[in-house]
């Protein structure tokens, strides 16, 4: 992320940018803190939060230096925060499409670079 999302994603008075509208089995979504959704279905959870500490922008450094196309290298060293997703272990991949529906979202925010650590990539430039 080039920007902090703070204003959009932890104000208290703006809704969440996800919407699940629809679907057959919508989840719950919860606000757990200022900075962290919990989106749970019955056997699945997956859990978006906001990082603003001091180390993200250090760890955005070293991430550009080791894994981002030249042409992102100095926007990622720039991200002074980050948008964490995680979720409990879903071995079928029941839920893999939610978590990119969730992951989506997320890119609306603005600009937003994804970071797999599982392959050491980012997807989305």
């Amino acid at each position: 992320m080039t920007k902090p999302i703070r204003s959009k994603f932890c104000a208290r008075s703006d809704p969440h940018p996800l919407r699940f509208d629809g679907l057959k089995n919508c989840p719950k979504i919860e606000r757990i803190s200022e900075k962290e959704l919990r989106i749970s279905w019955p056997k699945f959870r997956l859990s978006v939060g906001v990082n603003c500490e001091a180390h993200v922008l250090s760890e955005s450094e070293e991430l550009a230096r080791k894994f981002a196309p030249l042409a992102f290298r100095e926007r990622i060293a720039r991200c002074a925060s980050r948008i964490e997703v995680s979720g409990t272990l879903d071995r079928d991949m029941d839920h893999f499409n939610d978590y990119c529906f969730v992951v989506e979202a997320v890119e609306r925010l603005g600009n937003v670079f994804v970071f797999s650590q599982d392959s050491g990539e980012f997807m989305n430039i």
